[in-house]
């Protein structure tokens, strides 16, 4: 098969075989062009824009007769730096020409940052021998150089979770989460951050379902979030949309800005917009769309619309009212839905510091099986110090501080609202007066009724007695409301109580019976219902009762299923109670009262 060769301004053919290697036919251009081996230049051959590797076979690449290939010789550029990553095992190459002397640490990080696609809150470099670089110093004082090897640690049991976010696998990333609320957020963070290096649209678009922001920050990790202020690195300020932009992701950097609009302009560290980043990284298809949107317009109502960064600003007041009734009213004056991970957001005190140069760093890359053996240790170690018993002995400190926040919640109860409150007092009352009335058990005992016989035979109820009843109900009621007056009387309510024969006997109201064309409307539903309404009643309401919702709202629901089924009755039979009927009746009805 013949192919040619352009170098420079000659062009060549020659003849391959489909077996031959890129090495091969590397060795022919070289004879051909006499390009002697250099140690300082590599020869390589270029394939619509593609550089060939020498392994490569012709038959792989899928070339045809006549295709052309390019020869270029390029400078052999030789890695400056080696850094190798204990929690994946691959070791990094950096390219990037630097002088020891004038390179500061906290600049080497932002070089490894951009090389891996970690934040820098996420690692830590040490020396081979395993000192920590501080960002304070110039990395000639620890000794590195060019060509030198140093080391990337991560936190301690973070191993797998970022080799998920990394491969792009929700499922295990969801899996190797902390179960501590702030870290676990904290975590999120963080493989949303590895998402948009990487390009895993998937992973990013479930992270931000579970309420991770494309805009926020990194920050500090909750362990070094006391001791870290404006002094921070300066790539902790950088959010997702930041290193979507600056990798040239264009579908992450899509989902984001589907996702919340608004993002569009944040700012990093160093005041740099997302679309800023991208003009300067030269990434071109995401500044032109960045660029459509930031300078776009929101539709407000249907006749207004309002500018991008007028936008963003409503939104961003909006947020802080939010977040600020919730921390002064409560979670129940709150719009905000998942108030719990909306709090969790900064550290809280238990969870421990890491100060640099103080105490074991945590982060050493251990994995998260080996740290759960540890703190086990650690407990039993705590246990022997403290001299505490497990079955009865003191509680360990730490968890003593974590546990006051429940133990206050408990002795203090829940929130109660108006009738709550009202429940209490009376429940108050019922202890207050029980403990006034101890001594008038031996009386009200003697006034007990005796056992109720088997034999005994129901006697007839007088209507009489009913007035009786609630008379001396009243007077019992007026008599227990104050028991200084039981006290001092110390005469039983039931003294006090008049004789049937001296009450008045109740006045009951007749009922007046429905008139005869409601009547019969009546009786045309029940038979079309097959039921009475009474029994259409109850069954609305056993049907409102399975919903979980307040009583008066079940009540409201089984008004409206049994205006439903009214309704379907009228649909099929609109005979069987007319506008005009009824106006009628209401004529005869109104006639009838005039003349009584």
């Amino acid at each position: 098969m013949r192919v040619f060769v352009a170098y420079n301004t000659e062009r060549v053919s020659l003849e391959v075989q489909e077996s031959d290697t890129v090495e091969e036919i590397r060795e022919k251009v070289r004879d051909i062009f006499n390009i002697g081996p250099d140690g300082s230049s590599i020869l390589t051959l270029r394939f619509y824009g593609g550089e060939l590797k020498s392994t490569w076979l012709i038959s792989d690449l899928g070339l045809v007769p006549g295709c052309s290939l390019k020869a270029v010789v390029r400078e052999q550029i030789e890695p400056t730096l080696f850094v190798h990553s204990p929690y994946n095992g691959d070791t990094l190459e950096i390219m990037d020409k630097f002088n020891a002397q004038d390179l500061k640490v906290h600049q080497l990080r932002s070089i490894v940052s951009r090389k891996s696609g970690l934040p820098v809150s996420v690692f830590r470099l040490t020396t081979v021998e395993g000192t920590e670089m501080y960002d304070c110093q110039f990395i000639d004082s620890y000794g590195i150089g060019v060509g030198d090897r140093i080391v990337l640690e991560v936190w301690d049991g973070w191993s797998d979770m970022l080799n998920a976010a990394i491969t792009g696998f929700t499922s295990d990333l969801m899996e190797s989460l902390f179960k501590d609320d702030v870290i676990s957020r904290f975590q999120m963070k963080v493989a949303l951050y590895i998402a948009a290096h990487y390009g895993h649209v998937e992973l990013a678009v479930n992270l931000l379902r579970h309420g991770v922001r494309p805009d926020e920050a990194i920050g500090e990790h909750p362990l070094r979030q006391w001791c870290k202020g404006e002094e921070s690195h300066i790539d902790t300020f950088k959010a997702a949309i930041h290193e979507s932009a600056e990798s040239g992701q264009l579908n992450v950097l899509r989902s984001f800005v589907h996702h919340s609009v608004t993002s569009v302009l944040a700012k990093d560290g160093n005041g740099l917009t997302a679309l800023n980043i991208s003009l300067r990284m030269k990434q071109r298809h995401c500044a032109s769309f960045l660029l459509t949107k930031q300078w776009s317009k929101i539709q407000y109502t249907k006749k207004a619309s309002l500018p991008l960064s007028i936008y963003t600003k409503m939104k961003k007041w909006c947020e802080h009212a939010k977040t600020k009734t919730l921390v002064i009213h409560g979670h129940y004056k709150s719009s905000i839905k998942n108030y719990k991970r909306h709090l969790a957001q900064g550290a809280l005190v238990g969870h421990g510091l890491q100060l640099d140069g103080f105490g074991q760093s945590k982060l050493s890359t251990k994995p998260l099986n080996l740290l759960k053996i540890e703190e086990e240790e650690s407990e039993k170690r705590k246990k022997r110090l403290y001299g505490i018993d497990p079955p009865s002995g003191q509680m360990d400190p730490e968890i003593y501080f974590k546990s006051l926040s429940s133990v206050a919640l408990m002795r203090s109860g829940p929130k109660l609202g108006k009738w709550g409150k009202l429940v209490s007092k009376a429940n108050n009352l019922k202890k207050s007066t029980s403990e006034d009335s101890n001594h008038e058990d031996k009386e009200s005992e003697s006034l007990k009724l005796p056992p109720i016989k088997e034999n005994m035979k129901k006697k007839p109820f007088d209507p009489s007695r009913r007035s009786f009843l609630l008379q001396t109900g009243a007077e019992s009621v007026g008599t227990r409301s104050n028991p200084e007056t039981e006290r001092s009387d110390k005469k039983s309510s039931f003294q006090l109580r008049k004789k049937p024969s001296q009450l008045a006997p109740i006045k009951r109201r007749p009922v007046k019976p429905l008139p005869a064309d409601l009547r019969k409307t009546m009786e045309e539903f029940d038979f079309e219902r097959g039921m009475k309404a009474r029994e259409n009643a109850i069954k609305c309401l056993s049907v409102a009762t399975t919903f979980e919702k307040p009583w008066l709202q079940q009540i409201r629901l089984a008004l409206n299923i049994a205006r439903t089924g009214v309704r379907k009755i009228l649909d099929k039979k609109p005979y069987m109670f007319s506008f005009e009927e009824s106006e009628k009746s209401s004529r005869s009805n109104t006639l009838q009262a005039r003349t009584a």
